[in-house]
């Protein structure tokens, strides 16, 4: 018989840790769901700045061993798996992973989000990323373009500056569209090539194309990082909506401010609603 849980949370970020936590430490026998690291895109982040409590700021990875710790200290239980599907029950869900199935009173989605896919350079030969977070080490020396102009390009393509010999950053606004901070710090960073009003294509030889309103131009890159727009990961509501006794937080709960304060409250919101489904009231 699948073990029972009061909730079983997915998604180990910010709000996954929250959630989890706060439930637990509310006595909810709580079960996280994490298939990668513990801490999300935050545990990535060289520095977070915009945090209230930390002045001088603190890095992505200190930050999420705390949220951490905090959750693990309240009863929080953690397993490394990737729920592939979420099943009704007649009173609860069941989660299925690879390793066996689960049933849980309730689940909440602490998901996320993925970027859009992007199609340019489909069936070329240069390899095409959704995150240079993880793959930052791999191009140490190398040149890389990275595609977009939000915050995520930009904090990324600072990310990528710290390994690669060239990062070339792409994005169709007049403007980067991320905090000045941001963009002082892009600026300051010699290797790092900026193109805006421009769109990037397939070339030839192991080359893409800069296409935009000054300029026209190849360029020789080992891959391509593509983040372009996100949108909350909630592939595992098949019904396109949350039933009863599902609750979304965070970064996947559409309309919510991607901001780690912003989803750590959000996070908080979806327990205490949890907590009062469990209760009955």
């Amino acid at each position: 018989m699948p073990e029972l849980w009061d909730a079983i949370v997915i998604g180990g970020g910010p709000a996954g840790l929250t959630a989890g936590g706060v439930l637990s430490r509310a006595g909810r026998r709580c079960l996280l769901l994490e298939r990668e690291g513990l801490g999300g895109k935050a545990r990535h982040l060289e520095r977070i700045e915009n945090l209230p409590g930390f002045p001088i700021g603190i890095s992505g990875r200190a930050l999420m061993n705390r949220y951490r710790r905090c959750a693990a200290a309240w009863g929080l239980v953690v397993r490394r798996a990737e729920a592939t599907r979420l099943g009704r029950l007649p009173k609860g869900f069941s989660v299925t992973t690879p390793s066996g199935t689960l049933w849980g009173r309730s689940v909440l989605l602490c998901t996320g989000t993925r970027f859009k896919r992007w199609s340019n350079l489909d069936g070329g030969e240069i390899p095409v990323f959704a995150s240079a977070f993880s793959q930052a080490r791999s191009f140490e020396g190398r040149k890389v373009a990275v595609v977009g102009g939000g915050e995520s390009a930009m904090h990324q393509s600072l990310r990528l500056a710290g390994h690669a010999k060239t990062v070339y950053l792409i994005h169709r606004g007049r403007a980067l569209r991320g905090i000045e901070l941001l963009r002082r710090r892009l600026a300051q960073r010699p290797n790092v090539r900026v193109f805006p009003e421009s769109e990037l294509f397939p070339g030839t030889r192991g080359t893409v194309r800069v296409r935009g309103r000054a300029q026209d131009r190849s360029l020789a890159v080992s891959a391509v990082f593509a983040l372009i727009g996100q949108e909350p990961e909630l592939s595992l509501l098949r019904e396109g909506r949350a039933p009863s006794g599902v609750f979304i937080a965070g970064d996947a709960r559409p309309g919510t401010r991607r901001q780690i304060a912003a989803a750590t409250g959000d996070a908080m919101r979806a327990a205490m609603e949890c907590e009062e489904f469990l209760s009955g009231r």
